[in-house]
């Protein structure tokens, strides 16, 4: 059975930032990184897109996404038989279940373009959605990583 894809808290890299004293001012520096290009997950670049306001968040983005794309199949309350070969135990029916399955979910859909396995997610949607988890859900999960190491989560 498979089973969500969480890191232990132990297992998060390090980031490595350094330090420049300019009078009283002092800057953090990470390799690479500018205003807001800081690295979520495993690599992923935010980039300006996450200074959105109001920024994209479960309730006015995620659910209804989620809603349209995803729990037609991966819903608990749909039956074997209707879930599109859907694996049981695989359900986003609340917040909670998207976090637990986030990483998955962003590989499949963003990384792969598997999901939905019958398309039907505009290429616009699919850079929100991957906006919505880099951007909201990968830092609540607290998978922000100054380090880039260039790999998905």
């Amino acid at each position: 059975m498979l089973t969500p894809n969480r890191r232990p808290p132990h297992s998060r890299r390090p980031s490595a930032l350094g330090v420049l004293l300019l009078g009283s001012v002092v800057l953090l520096l990470a390799p690479g990184a500018g205003c807001d290009d800081h690295v979520i997950g495993s690599g992923i670049p935010i980039t300006s897109s996450c200074l959105r306001s109001p920024p994209l968040s479960y309730d006015n983005f995620g659910d209804g996404m989620i809603g349209r794309q995803c729990r037609p199949c991966h819903s608990a309350l749909v039956r074997e038989g209707q879930r599109g070969d859907a694996p049981l135990g695989i359900d986003f029916d609340n917040e909670q279940d998207v976090l637990d399955w986030a990483e998955r979910i962003y590989v499949r859909t963003v990384d792969l373009k598997t999901m939905p396995p019958a398309g039907g997610m505009l290429e616009e949607e699919r850079d929100l959605f991957g906006e919505w988890l880099r951007c909201d859900v990968f830092p609540r999960l607290g998978q922000v990583d100054l380090q880039d190491t260039g790999e998905a989560p």
